[in-house]
């Protein structure tokens, strides 16, 4: 299994992501997002990297999970790093405490100004592999 795919769009950028469990929805959608900000986000894999600790709650998990991708977002632009390692303390469908991994880099590949709602719905399929489509507003 690919744990995300960029798929073409016209305005926009989307991502579909795979995970055998929702919280691999979540690894998987903070890695694309390392990818897209910085393609060669690979070498970054076994560093131990700068932690930092996310709690967000929201109404439901798909709010929650654009709602974390979001955070991420705006910690790699404040701080100039990617975030493409993620470790739960806590999870559930309302409320997540993670630790994420960052690493500095000197610039952005892609712009990404935010990861949108429109049609964030994480589903089960056929085989019980969780995935979502998501909205990268660049």
């Amino acid at each position: 299994m690919i744990p995300f795919k960029i798929l073409e769009h016209t305005a926009d950028m989307r991502i579909r992501v795979q995970g055998h469990t929702e919280e691999e929805v979540f690894q998987s959608a903070a890695l694309a997002l390392a990818a897209i900000l910085y393609p060669e986000y690979e070498k970054f894999k076994k560093r131990p990297g700068e932690y930092e600790k996310i709690v967000i709650e929201a109404p439901d998990i798909n709010i929650l999970l654009v709602n974390f991708l979001n955070e991420v977002l705006s910690r790699s632009e404040i701080n100039r790093k990617i975030y493409p390692r993620i470790k739960f303390l806590k999870f559930s469908p309302k409320s997540l405490e993670t630790q994420i991994f960052g690493f500095p880099i000197d610039y952005f590949d892609e712009d990404i100004k935010a990861v949108t709602y429109h049609e964030a719905e994480i589903e089960q399929n056929k085989r019980g592999i969780f995935e979502v489509i998501l909205t990268l507003d660049i």
